[in-house]
């Protein structure tokens, strides 16, 4: 698919953000010459598995940046592939139009990098000094930095839209909300990122009919849209849109033990469990930091009655 049409040029970036700093790390690239998030162009091989494919990107963003800031202050903790944008621009090289897939990767560093190096190899700057080197931006500062770095981070920080499944069952104890373990390690009701123009209800039926591949009737009723903004540990304050739809399985008792739609989220290897409402209302640590600004909106959508789940 990356081959097809204008000349493409696939790059994996490393984005490393400093929550003590507020900032985020770039690196000096003679090759333009200026300051860029590392980046590596994308493995001469094709890998047929997206979690394989995913393993590599994190692979080359490590790789940029023990290469770029040297094998000690460049020692990764953690990496983990966050997302995929298309941008088309010139490229500085060669002056033509290039259609440039980026694979991003989040990253934390081993040891906590000092404020600067005399041989300035790399420097810290907030998102909106990035930004501002955009000369679009309407507060254009001129900064020694590369296009890809103001379009990427401008990509990455734009309102993410995400659609959310509310599965809820009524208990002898109360209501509990389904949740599902997210990369994170912490738990969050069933999420997809939107984009394509694709409606929310349409995500969440892909969801759980092709990532989980429960076959039963899934009803999603119309979405109930909550705005807010949000401190992130990757990439600092973004602003996130979320689509919540009260979602149904008609066909399912979900208070049995291993039902259907258990059965099938257990085999697609999806960690969940059912969250009672005060956890909802209050989240524990196990329940990620977002479910705090949904919990409102989401208790206070209806509950299936105890007998609604028999078929």
């Amino acid at each position: 698919m990356f081959g097809m049409g204008k000349r493409t040029r696939r790059v994996v970036v490393a984005v490393v953000y400093d929550r003590d700093r507020d900032r985020f790390l770039l690196a000096y690239n003679p090759r333009w010459p200026g300051y860029t998030f590392p980046t590596r162009p994308w493995p001469a091989q094709v890998v047929y598995d997206p979690l394989e494919e995913r393993r590599l990107c994190e692979q080359t963003a490590c790789q940029a940046l023990r290469e770029d800031l040297g094998p000690t202050l460049g020692e990764v903790a953690e990496a983990h592939w966050m997302d995929r944008l298309e941008v088309t621009g010139v490229s500085g090289r060669t002056g033509q139009s290039v259609r440039y897939v980026y694979d991003v990767v989040t990253a934390q560093l081993v040891h906590p990098l000092p404020p600067e190096t005399p041989a300035g190899r790399f420097v810290y700057l907030t998102a909106q000094e990035i930004l501002q080197a955009d000369p679009r931006h309407p507060a254009h500062v001129e900064r020694v930095l590369s296009w890809t770095t103001w379009t990427v981070l401008a990509r990455l920080l734009e309102d993410q839209q995400a659609a959310v499944a509310v599965v809820c069952r009524q208990t002898d104890g109360g209501r509990e909300y389904l949740m599902t373990l997210s990369r994170h390690g912490r738990f969050f009701f069933p999420a997809k990122r939107m984009g394509d123009e694709v409606p929310a209800e349409r995500l969440i039926v892909y969801e759980f009919k092709l990532d989980a591949d429960y076959t039963g009737k899934i009803v999603v009723e119309p979405e109930l849209v909550v705005r807010m903004e949000q401190q992130t540990r990757h990439l600092g304050q973004r602003r996130y849109t979320f689509h919540l739809c009260r979602t149904l399985f008609p066909d399912e008792d979900l208070n049995l033990p291993g039902n259907r739609l258990e059965a099938a989220l257990d085999r697609a290897g999806t960690v969940f469990r059912w969250v009672p409402e005060a956890h909802v209302a209050a989240p524990p640590d196990y329940c990620s930091d977002t479910v705090r600004g949904l919990s409102a909106a989401v208790l206070g959508m209806p509950c299936l009655p105890p007998d609604a789940g028999s078929p």
